[in-house]
């Protein structure tokens, strides 16, 4: 007996101890720590369905066209889907049974190819038309991909505006579409050296407006009856001033015309006029101190009329 009370107290010992042990290594749970907000909103494109690569016009963005001019466009490329997130047929069949392009519920003509997503190696498929922008206003695009069955049709649809490029910058002289800084506008050093300042829709998709003094202009004001312009209108505009002194030999002046050509007709429908165009931009990319600056512009047209536009801008210290 006394064998066995000595071995049930051992045990009870040996209970207790790992009873204890447990309780002295048991905390209490930390919580995992919340994720830290993304200081930046998610971008349009990350909000894409799961077969799409990239939409144009970008969602609640805008196309701009003028009633002035008639622009023989080439398609552009309006959706991109990831090839390997659809389900169609193989071969050469015409996938434009399967893919449809809509703007406000009409069906757009376009053109579909095939192709290669270079960094990720991926295949694409390249859905390329012209939008109808004949009227000012909001639009609705719909891509429609009709799988094969039972596969489920695959439909996204997004907004855009038509809008007209005529500048709207009160007491720019006819020709010029925007100046950067604004007239009459107090900015710092930091939002002078970034691409900021100017309306987006006054800049061209391939404007580069970082660190510049830099002026638009619409080239069908500019160019006149006669004028069969191979290239495009940068002759014809050009800084004349920055603070009283002009461009020095090397000054770092360089813009951009949109790649399309443009033909100006007369009442009968005549082509009297052509240029690449149909907007330009260019800038005069220099450091700038804290003070006022004035910047001299002109315009000089075929005819021998010369339009300036002089204008003012104060850049303060960063705060």
């Amino acid at each position: 007996m006394g064998t066995f009370k000595q071995l049930v107290s051992w045990l009870m010992a040996i209970l207790v101890s790992v009873l204890v042990l447990s309780a002295c290594q048991r905390t209490t749970p930390t919580p995992s720590p919340s994720p830290t907000p993304d200081p930046l909103a998610p971008s349009w494109w990350e909000k894409l369905p799961h077969f799409i690569y990239d939409v144009w016009p970008a969602p609640d963005g805008f196309v701009l066209v003028s009633k002035e001019r008639t622009t023989r466009r080439a398609p552009n490329s309006l959706v991109t889907l990831k090839e390997d997130e659809l389900v169609l047929p193989e071969g050469d069949s015409n996938l434009n049974e399967y893919i449809q392009f809509y703007v406000n519920d009409t069906l757009i003509p376009v053109e579909i190819y095939k192709g290669t997503r270079i960094l990720e190696g991926k295949g694409i498929l390249d859905v390329s038309g012209v939008l109808p922008s004949e009227e000012l206003g909001r639009y609705t695009a719909t891509i429609r991909v009709i799988q094969l069955p039972p596969h489920p049709v695959l439909e996204y649809s997004w907004e855009f505006d038509v809008l007209d490029e005529e500048p709207s910058l009160p007491g720019l002289p006819e020709g010029f579409r925007f100046v950067r800084p604004l007239p009459d506008s107090v900015i710092t050093q930091r939002a002078y050296r970034e691409g900021r300042l100017t309306p987006s829709r006054y800049r061209s998709g391939v404007a580069d407006l970082r660190n510049g003094v830099c002026v638009g202009v619409l080239p069908h004001k500019i160019v006149e009856p006669g004028e069969f312009l191979e290239g495009d209108v940068f002759h014809k505009y050009h800084f004349v001033t920055l603070n009283g002194e002009p461009p020095r030999q090397g000054a770092d002046i360089s813009g951009a015309t949109e790649p399309y050509r443009v033909n100006l007709y007369d009442d009968n429908g005549e082509v009297i006029a052509s240029y690449v165009g149909p907007s330009s931009f260019k800038c005069w990319y220099v450091d700038l101190a804290p003070g006022q600056h004035e910047v001299l512009v002109e315009i000089n047209k075929a005819s021998g009329e010369t339009i300036q536009y002089a204008w003012q801008f104060t850049i303060v210290p960063d705060e």
